[in-house]
């Protein structure tokens, strides 16, 4: 009897820690402003003049337990930052609160499409409320996981943009005028 409970005992801590390690990392996952602070140090050190030309949420390659992007957060994001008027990009990975990779590369630099972060007044956690309340937006399911979430430069617009599924399981896009929080498209 004592051993079936041994045995009893072992396998509940065992499926309890499995379990837990299962439940999605929201301690470490955060929203695109969090997120470009932790990029723009990094960013800031490699060069003073850097700004953001292009931001994205990115499924973890590894791990499915992260959070994917129901409350604006995320645990992967990655940044393009440049130096105006140069050929000078550094694009930077944050993962879970922490930067692990960067990498410097040279292309063209449209000074049109760098991002004034300044100007982005609209949260990734009001976006996405507003895709999934106002136009059904569902979290994608093979390639990109979740919700995701651009901030990008189009022309003399900033747009934030959250991607999903639309309700006939087809990816999908809702565009927010990232400077006032309406919807564009």
């Amino acid at each position: 009897m004592r051993r079936v409970l041994l045995l009893f005992c072992s396998v509940l801590i065992l499926c309890t820690f499995l379990c837990a390690s299962k439940q999605p990392n929201y301690d470490n996952s955060i929203d695109l402003s969090e997120a470009y602070k932790i990029a723009y140090e990094e960013a800031f050190r490699w060069n003073a003049l850097a700004e953001p030309y292009f931001i994205t949420s990115v499924d973890d390659p590894i791990e499915s337990t992260h959070v994917k992007g129901e409350n604006g957060k995320r645990n992967y994001w990655n940044f393009d930052f440049v130096v105006e008027s140069t050929s000078k990009h550094l694009i930077i990975t944050v993962h879970d609160k922490t930067v692990v990779n960067k990498i410097e590369a040279k292309s063209n630099v449209d000074n049109d499409y760098i991002i004034n972060i300044e100007e982005l007044s609209i949260s990734t956690a009001e976006a996405v409320d507003i895709a999934k309340d106002d136009y059904g937006l569902l979290p994608g399911t093979d390639w990109a996981q979740g919700y995701h979430f651009v901030l990008e430069k189009e022309g003399p617009a900033l747009i934030l943009s959250v991607v999903g599924l639309n309700e006939k399981g087809i990816m999908s896009r809702v565009f927010f005028n990232a400077k006032t929080g309406e919807v564009i498209s």
